[in-house]
């Protein structure tokens, strides 16, 4: 029995093209196994870098937000005009009695250094009324004294004359003698004239000079205070140890007294 040609044909075509299908995939098995076997012989190379190890800080940082409970605050306000000067900024942290902000107190220093001209005036002042009082009553006791010396003086010039008179009138005493116990009376009653004549200062006027010159050292002294406690408020002190809040107020600012400047708080 003989087929069709066009039947063989395609029988034919057929057996060659599962004939080329299996000898790719034998080649593709081999290829396969060829690969592998060349991977597990080969050697990779690797590079690898080394360092020293050293101790270093490690600082984590993680950014968050939220809210700082504050256990005590302080507000520092001006007490008087001036410019601004910020010894800090905000979130630094301070401790009671540092210096946060200074006023320029030009103008309250240079009322200070007059009032301490002032006050060392009224000392010299006082100085010298006291020794005039100290002299004044040394001078009254002196001429105290000197009366009473030149008295004395006096009284015994009286005696001597008087006896000497006694004797001339008896006749046992000279002309001669007579003259210089008169010479001498005379001498001691100018000399006592003399030392009551002496007018010395009165202490108690003296005393109330004084008083007052104590008075003007007192207010004096006052002046200067108040000159000096208005130098001090140039300087903004933290009241409380803490860390600033807020900073109200801009450096080199002019202020005025009641504005508040600077917070600070302790922050649980």
């Amino acid at each position: 029995m003989h087929l069709p040609y066009r039947l063989r044909k395609g029988n034919l075509f057929e057996k060659v093209k599962k004939k080329i299908a299996i000898a790719l995939g034998l080649i593709l098995i081999v290829a396969v196994v060829i690969g592998a076997v060349i991977k597990t012989n080969s050697v990779s190379t690797v590079n690898v870098k080394t360092a020293e190890a050293k101790m270093m800080e490690y600082e984590d940082k993680v950014l968050a937000t939220g809210s700082v409970d504050v256990v005590d605050s302080a507000d520092l306000v001006a007490s008087l005009p001036g410019k601004l000067t910020l010894k800090v900024q905000e979130g630094d942290r301070a401790e009671k009695g540092q210096v946060l902000a200074e006023l320029d107190v030009s103008e309250q220093r240079q009322q200070l250094a007059d009032a301490e001209d002032d006050l060392q005036k009224a000392e010299d002042g006082l100085q010298k009324a006291e020794a005039n009082l100290a002299n004044a009553r040394k001078g009254r006791e002196e001429a105290a004294a000197a009366v009473e010396n030149t008295g004395t003086i006096l009284a015994e010039a009286k005696q001597n004359l008087d006896a000497v008179r006694a004797l001339f009138q008896e006749e046992k005493a000279t002309q001669e003698q007579l003259d210089v116990a008169q010479q001498a009376y005379d001498e001691a009653e100018k000399g006592q004239k003399a030392a009551s004549a002496v007018e010395a200062p009165d202490p108690a006027s003296l005393a109330l000079g004084v008083e007052q010159a104590k008075a003007k050292v007192d207010a004096a002294r006052t002046a200067v205070k108040t000159a000096r406690s208005a130098v001090e408020k140039g300087k903004l002190t933290a009241p409380i140890d803490g860390v600033v809040l807020q900073i109200a107020a801009k450096d080199g600012s002019y202020v005025q007294p009641g504005m508040p400047l600077i917070t600070i708080g302790d922050p649980d």
